[in-house]
Order: C-alpha cells, then structure tokens, then sequence
C-alpha cells in the first residue's frame, strides 16, 4: 500500500527567533510519520508533510501547542508521491 503524503501549511504564533524555528522543525521530525517540517519565525508560517497513515493533523497539532505555540492550520494538500513502475515508463516513452 502507497504512504498517503498530506502537506499542510500552518500560521503559527509564539515564534521569536530562528533558533526557535529551528527546534520547532526538529521536534516534529522526530515524529513518526513526519517526512518535512519547517518553521520560517519572520512570517509566523509552517509546513509540514506528513504520512497520514502514521500519524495526523491533530497529533501534529497538540505537540506544537505542548511546546508552547499556537497553531492554525491554513492550507492542506493531499498527493500520493510515489510513482509506479507504469508511470515511469510511460513518462520516459512520452
């Protein structure tokens, strides 16, 4: 079965300084699941890609809030990223 990969772009607020953005992107890609994540402090903005049988919104969500920020998300996209065999071929062919 094909990871379910959602993308999601959030507002965040309680961000001071690029190191804090930092740390941000690092707690969330110790999460499972977690396949990008990134805080920007300047414009209150993160995003974050995710494998949506592993984990989600909510539990991504709830560790921001336990460190302290407050988040909202404002954009989802969902894509399956991995091609098949098929579709390489037919890619390369075209």
């Amino acid at each position: 079965m094909m990871p379910r990969t959602e993308r999601v772009v959030f507002a965040m607020h309680g961000l001071s300084c690029a190191s804090c953005a930092i740390d941000v992107g690092r707690a969330l890609r110790k999460m499972p699941g977690i396949r990008e994540a990134n805080a920007n402090y300047v414009i209150d903005k993160g995003v974050v890609e995710f494998d949506s049988e592993e984990t989600s919104w909510d539990s991504i969500e709830r560790a921001l809030e336990q460190r302290g920020y407050r988040v909202m998300r404002t954009r989802r996209e969902a894509s399956s990223i991995v091609a098949t065999d098929t579709d390489v071929k037919t890619l390369i062919q075209s």
